[in-house]
């Protein structure tokens, strides 16, 4: 396939070079005859290119291209690389600067999931297991942005309520695109190797019932929109690099059963908002930086005094003066 285009480019550049017979057909960009930088090409001048895609030779296309000075338009590279698996084509952004501008846009990324995504069956898959690791939702935490902003919509349009990725260790950073999933009642990303700050925009999960980032390497501060996420029951943050103090808006979660924050970097003293956890049954924060004293209204709530007092922690003593 190579020789054909290179006989392709070179009838091409002779017709140019006796168009323009003054231009130096080593600084002058290549553009077909009657054509404009945007015009797209023949059929056979893209039956040409996709073949290389399919048989890949792409580095060897873009070599060509570098060579001839092709101006290939943005549009046909897009139509091109949307046939390579999502997984794979990303990393041809490092071939030069033009090609990076191409596969990073939302544009290509609505058309590079469009031809390998089918969105119906996705939904059956996400309906019947919670052990199926889904491989684009392992990629969805490791895509640019354009990516994660479209794969996030299509899974909002899905309904999706339910997200399984315990144990895959599959890396990345939880993105900000996931408030987009407002129907989300299952979040499960424990030991995924994640790295970065819980986005705050993860207060949008309304219906969030279930939440455990566990075992990662997450930082930062623990955002106060958790707070929004009223049905929450289950948070699970233990094993993680989080810092700062418990914010005292998690109070507000007065549903909440089971609470892991373990094993961080958190500091300060426990807010007396948290007596507010009328129904905890489980709440551990042991192996942080806090301070063991607990305020004296603490008492109010029996269960969380007992919880914290096996940890540890002790209520403050008031004296009065006689």
């Amino acid at each position: 396939m190579l020789p054909k285009l290179q006989m392709w480019l070179e009838k091409r550049g002779s017709t140019q070079q006796s168009c323009h017979p003054t231009t130096s057909p080593k600084s002058a960009p290549f553009i077909p005859k009657g054509a404009s930088p945007r015009t797209p090409f023949s059929l056979s001048a893209k039956w040409a290119l996709s073949n290389m895609v399919l048989s890949k030779q792409v580095p060897i296309l873009v070599e060509v291209a570098s060579i001839r000075h092709v101006l290939i338009p943005h549009e046909m590279w897009q139509q091109i690389f949307k046939w390579i698996h999502p997984r794979r084509v990303l990393k041809f952004r490092r071939l030069c600067r033009g090609i990076n501008e191409c596969l990073v846009d939302r544009h290509f990324a609505t058309l590079n999931l469009a031809t390998y995504m089918n969105w119906q069956s996705l939904a059956v898959v996400r309906s019947y297991s919670r052990t199926h690791f889904n491989e684009f939702d392992m990629l969805w935490l490791r895509w640019p942005k354009p990516f994660q902003a479209v794969y996030a919509y299509q899974l909002a349009v899905l309904r999706t309520e339910a997200m399984f990725l315990s144990d895959s260790r599959c890396g990345g950073r939880i993105p900000a695109d996931i408030g987009t999933l407002n129907l989300l009642v299952f979040l499960a990303l424990d030991n995924c190797h994640l790295v970065g700050a819980i986005p705050v925009e993860i207060g949008y999960l309304r219906c969030l019932a279930h939440l455990n980032l566990s075992k990662n390497q997450l930082s930062g501060k623990l955002p106060t929109s958790l707070c929004n996420c009223a049905p929450l029951q289950r948070l699970y943050l233990h094993d993680n690099l989080l810092s700062g103090t418990i914010p005292p808006e998690l109070g507000a979660l007065s549903q909440l059963l089971y609470v892991y924050c373990d094993n961080n970097r958190f500091q300060g003293a426990l807010p007396v908002e948290l007596t507010a956890w009328r129904n905890i049954r489980a709440f551990d924060v042991a192996g942080n930086r806090m301070s063991k004293m607990l305020d004296s209204r603490f008492a109010q709530n029996v269960i969380l005094c007992n919880l914290l007092n096996a940890q540890g922690f002790r209520l403050t003593v008031m004296r009065f003066s006689i």
